[in-house]
């Protein structure tokens, strides 16, 4: 609408031609996105679940109505044969009362495992329901796949459905649903997808000052002539404030952050919150999680310590084979679990058992078999045969999980016992007195040094006056019997340790957030480089004697070093590594919090006493956890809320976006949404991308072969390269569908490897230099507009419209090829600068709005000196003449041309001085389209300057200068604003911000001859080309086409072999390294 506005202001000023030309603009690229949004929306339309019949429960009988009109408070009937025309799709969020379920939630949570839901249980409180913590365990989300579903026991005043579905209470439809809010997210994506727009808004402001004060004085000297009306003066004061905004703003705006998301969609990243994408350019904090994204998600069982070890001394033990297990330990590894059967609909296949591959893996180890119908694991090892009763699902609040089954002996007898399966602190916590044995730490600590993740195994026999329904969790997991350890290893991914190798040199802090034990975690740590393989650990643990609550203490035994008191207002432990658990950063935060609440309050009223000690506690607890935030690189044990936490602690520390959290869904969904830029690797892949190092050294020396680079950064960059090739740009913002993308996180990516996180830095980085770029030239060009119009107007001399033309469509190539520049591969330890604000943008930006000033009242006045007065008089009278409602007659003056010439040369200033280039973006040798752009542009001016063509001055309105002094001095005046503001700019780089200016400085060291020959090739072409169209022979065109075409064909076929090669060695390698 600005841009239309500002149209018709130029219309008002009789310049019907620029007019029609910038409609046609506007109208051509509007009606390219409405078409491109018609399309989103149809396709959207399309994804969306289709209407089916559902039995609903209506005046005390069960009716068949439609999905879609169903309302919040029915209860409904969820069974898979009934929604099969929906392709099992639940059809709104709806929490089960009566029976139980098994959902597969990949498309909003990237999760791949199946969900068990078990009716929700009444507790007796008044709480409110809490649909995505507690009780996420009995709520169906809208848009989830229903794999299963059965009934449960049903009252006399409200039977079960005819159909034998689940009974479930419809809590939200349509678009307040999961699935509606995605399908939003998803919407919405393709929209306000520009940068920063408070900053752009405070940058109009000073400009819009600016404006009116041009505009003011215009009038003021207007009024002073007194030769123009008063309704001439407004209106062009009224362009002249309107100016502030270039008219191509809006698009460049967007420009930037959907170019980013085209390459980053074919990278295999999708985002639903592009607005992100530059947040990621200031990105300080990397945090990752362990399992499924630094690791595979796929274990593999390692071996069982039981408690028949033998001997009683406190040496640790080595695992066996899982078959040979005791019964205790292997009624544990079978039943504690919570497998389900999917079926999927064909008569006589069987079920495919589906859950947590550490609990399919532990099963098959075993032997087992399981029939998820009725509950039972038959024909196992002894004990022959368990049948689970209930279930109580994993807890990560509580680090384990639990079932009630009945168990049967080889004589048949059958005793109903609890079994637990958890983290070994969790069940060691449950043991009855004198069932810990005495090897229980030394055995963890040592299978959790090799990287393994161990699970501990407990379990109690009920007594006969025991009845496990009328008993409660907690009554159930007393007094255990410790039945021994399971351990599995998984996997580190072949490209995690170059990955983190990347982010540590570009000045990253990169650390690990899991739920994994201590040890585990740091094996991996040091694994993938986040932990210093020579450095020495320290783990944070509660300590009640300790002032803060905890201590610094060796996780290895026997310890290595003395502990140390935790100080969260001191320093940390220097030359360390530092590894914390979430239990002990809360005991140290509750302890000073308590100790800072018990030292305020006194003299205080009630109230004011309260507020008070609520706010030392806070600000004590939140001391704690920035310390622990700050200096540690590994978090273990940590909830989904400690994860979230973590990631809050350092964006209270730091002013702007900072922290990038990386996990694969499910218990890193909170942490991912509290980040400034979450990515999450959507689940199932298994054991993908596991590459070990003997593979990327066969890869090696068939790429030393070849003449190739030996580093694994080099093949990822090959098969990425290869990946592009293999899609299609369509020149769109990317559409994104349900499943591509999950609401766990703003971005998402479908390729097993945390190498996402680099091409999402890197383009962050890009994105926002981009934006920042966009908003100084938004400035200037600006200024330079601004002042170019109270000139002209003071003088009474006008525009042409073909000049307005001309120099509008060279700019917005260049505006475009600005635009659509590209991230570099390696990423700078230096990051760019984040604010139009920053002492060195501010400078930079009022040295060079001052100088393209100055130049510019130089051209006007040297022009008004030698027009004289009375050609000034000329110019004047004939604008005020028109001959026709459809003409404005133009008569070409030396004024008017050599302020288009100069003012069409500081445009192209702007956009050359203030193109960053390296070591963030491709320079301005390796943007062709825009170093051509610039080049064509000061050319243009030489060529017009010195009438090089006659008719083509006159057809854009150009008067030949006097004498070649004038000509010399308009020349002087565009060396001077490019070579001016270029120094400058440079100068308050180097002033205010030194690190960058060096690093600008060393690549452009690096710039050799070969970096110029691109450039040159491209002139080269540009000029054969020009010189073969003027030449009109037809016979040396079609030669030297062909030729061309030949030429084009052996490099392309070059390349692809190059990158054929690259490929096929790291294939052989990986072969050779398994």
């Amino acid at each position: 609408m600005f841009q239309v506005f500002t149209s018709l202001l130029w219309l008002l000023d009789a310049y019907w031609q620029y007019v029609g030309f910038t409609l046609f603009s506007i109208t051509f690229m509007e009606a390219g996105t409405v078409m491109q949004r018609m399309k989103t929306l149809k396709s959207l339309s399309g994804m969306s679940a289709k209407a089916a019949p559902v039995l609903c429960w209506r005046s005390k009988t069960w009716v068949e109505v439609g999905s879609d009109d169903l309302l919040p408070g029915d209860l409904i009937s969820a069974i898979k044969k009934r929604l099969a025309r929906m392709v099992h799709v639940v059809p709104c969020d709806c929490v089960l009362v009566r029976g139980s379920a098994v959902t597969n939630e990949a498309t909003l949570t990237g999760e791949s495992t199946p969900q068990m839901k078990d009716a929700v249980v009444p507790d007796g409180s008044d709480r409110c329901l809490d649909m995505n913590g507690a009780d996420r365990v009995s709520v169906l989300f809208s848009g989830t796949e229903l794999v299963n579903a059965t009934a449960g026991a049903a009252p006399k005043d409200a039977p079960n459905p005819p159909d034998g579905g689940a009974v479930a209470f419809v809590l939200r439809t349509g678009f307040a649903s999961a699935q509606g809010e995605l399908m939003q997210m998803i919407e919405f994506s393709q929209q306000n997808v520009s940068s920063d727009t408070r900053e752009t808004l405070m940058a109009l402001g000073v400009l819009l000052i600016f404006a009116i004060a041009s505009a003011a004085y215009v009038f003021k000297r207007g009024l002073e002539k007194g030769d123009r009306t008063t309704h001439e003066l407004l209106l062009r004061c009224v362009i002249i404030v309107t100016s502030v905004v270039p008219r191509q703003l809006p698009m460049q705006m967007a420009l930037a952050v959907n170019t980013a998301l085209m390459a980053l969609m074919k990278a295999g990243v999708m985002a639903i919150e592009p607005y992100r994408v530059p947040f990621a350019g200031r990105v300080k904090y990397c945090l990752f999680d362990k399992t499924g994204t630094l690791t595979t998600d796929r274990l593999v069982p390692m071996g069982v310590v039981c408690l028949d070890a033998g001997g009683s001394d406190a040496a640790p033990r080595s695992p066996e084979p899982l078959r040979a297990s005791t019964n205790a330990a292997a009624a544990v590894l079978a039943a504690c679990h919570s497998l389900v059967a999917a079926e999927d609909g064909a008569k006589g296949t069987k079920a495919k058992l589906v859950g947590d591959p550490i609990e399919l893996t532990a099963l098959q180890a075993l032997g087992w078999t399981y029939d998820a119908r009725s509950g039972r694991l038959p024909e196992g090892a002894p004990p022959r045969k368990v049948t689970i009763r209930s279930r109580f699902h994993f807890s990560s609040a509580l680090q384990r999980m639990s079932v009630v089954a009945d168990v049967a002996d080889d004589n048949g007898a059958v005793t109903t016992s609890t079994l637990v399966k958890g983290s070994p602190e969790a069940v060691a916590a449950l043991l009855a007195p004198g069932a810990k044995p005495a090897w229980f730490d030394a055995t963890y600590a040592s299978l959790a040094e090799q990287g393994m993740r161990v699970l501990a195994l407990a379990s109690r026999p009920l007594r006969a006056d025991e009845r496990h329904g009328d008993m409660s969790r907690a009554e159930l997991e007393r007094d255990l019997d410790f039945a021994g350890f399971v351990a599995f290893e998984c996997k580190t991914r072949a490209d995690s340790r170059v990955v983190i190798e990347a982010l540590t040199s570009s000045a990253h802090a990169v650390a690990m957030v899991t739920g994994d034990a201590p040890l585990t975690a740091l094996h991996v740590a040091r694994e993938t480089t986040i932990a210093a393989a020579g450095d020495e650990a320290l783990l944070l643990t509660p300590d009640d004697a300790a002032l803060s609550g905890a201590s610094w203490v060796s996780p290895h035994a026997p310890p290595r070093r003395s502990p140390e008191p935790f100080d969260p207002a001191g320093s940390q432990p220097a030359g360390t590594t530092l590894v914390v658990t979430e239990a002990a950063v809360e005991a140290s935060a509750l302890k000073r919090g308590a100790a800072a609440a018990a030292a305020v309050g006194d003299g205080l009223e009630e109230a004011d006493a309260l507020a008070a000690k609520a706010a030392a506690r806070d600000a004590a607890e939140a001391e704690v956890w920035t310390a622990v935030s700050l200096s540690a690189v590994v978090f273990s044990r940590m909830s989904p809320q400690g994860k979230a936490r973590i990631c809050r602690s350092l964006q209270k520390h730091h002013d702007g976006p900072c922290v990038l959290m990386c996990g694969d869904g499910g218990n890193d969904v909170g942490a991912l949404k509290q980040a400034d830029v979450g990515l999450a690797l959507l689940a199932g892949y298994g054991d993908a991308n596991t590459t070990g190092e003997g593979g990327y050294a066969a890869a090696g020396e068939k790429l030393a072969k070849a003449g190739g680079s030996a580093s694994a950064e080099s093949i990822l960059n090959a098969q990425a390269e290869a990946l592009q090739d293999a899609r299609q740009n369509s020149g769109k913002v990317p559409m994104i569908r349900p499943g591509d993308a999950s609401v766990a996180a703003p971005f998402t990516s479908r390729a097993p490897s945390i190498r996402a996180v680099v091409d999402l830095i890197r383009q962050g980085r890009c994105t926002l230099l981009s934006s920042l770029q966009q908003q100084q030239i938004m400035v200037l060009e600006s200024v330079i507009s601004a002042y170019t119009l109270a000139a002209l107007s003071l003088e009474g001399a006008r525009s042409s419209e073909r000049q307005m033309m001309a120099s509008g469509w060279l700019l917005v190539v260049a505006s475009l090829a600005f635009s659509y520049t590209s991230p570099i591969q390696e990423m700078a330890p230096q990051r760019p600068l984040g604010s139009l604000f920053h002492p060195s943008i501010v400078v930079s930006v009022a040295g060079q709005g001052l100088i393209h000033v100055l130049c510019m009242r130089m051209a006007v006045k040297l022009s008004t000196e030698r027009m004289g007065d009375a050609a000034l008089k000329a110019v004047d009278d004939l604008t005020a003449w028109f001959t026709s409602m459809w003409s404005t007659p133009f008569l070409p003056n030396l004024l008017n041309t050599a302020v288009f010439l100069v003012e069409t040369s500081q445009m192209v200033a702007v956009l050359l001085v203030n193109y960053k280039g390296r070591p963030w973006m491709k320079g301005l040798l390796e943007n062709h389209a825009l170093f051509l752009s610039l080049f064509l542009s000061v050319a243009g001016v030489v060529v017009c300057a010195w009438n090089v063509f006659p008719y083509g001055n006159s057809l854009i309105h150009l008067a030949p200068f006097p004498d070649d002094d004038f000509r010399w001095t308009i020349v002087g005046l565009v060396l001077a604003s490019l070579a001016g503001t270029f120094v400058w700019d440079r100068l308050c780089t180097a002033l205010f911000a030194p690190h960058i200016f060096r690093a600008q400085l060393a690549e452009g060291k690096k710039t050799t001859f070969a970096d110029v020959q691109p450039i040159l090739a491209t002139a080269l072409k540009v000029a054969a080309g020009t010189f073969l169209l003027v030449n009109g022979n037809l016979v040396l065109i079609c030669a030297c086409a062909y030729f061309y075409n030949q030429y084009s064909k052996a490099n392309a076929k070059a390349e692809k072999d190059r990158k054929a090669a690259i490929l096929k060695a790291a294939d052989d390698g990986a072969g050779a390294g398994k």
